[in-house]
């Protein structure tokens, strides 16, 4: 999965692929709650999302 993220694939991505080459079902939640497990625990993966953890910013219409 490291090697995944380093490409900056989302979890969805990732999820998806997991599904089609491998016939492994994780939802994309499952993944995210690992990163962030692993993120708790000092370490450093999350910085390989697409948007390094942060959330996305939606502005609104006027």
């Amino acid at each position: 999965m490291t090697t995944t993220l380093s490409t900056h694939s989302s979890p969805e991505i990732i999820s998806g692929r997991l599904h089609l080459e491998f016939d492994i079902s994780v939802s994309k939640n499952t993944l995210y709650r690992y990163i962030l497990q692993e993120r708790q625990a000092g370490g450093e993966l999350y910085q390989q999302l697409p948007h390094r953890g942060k959330r996305y910013r939606y502005s609104q219409a006027t």
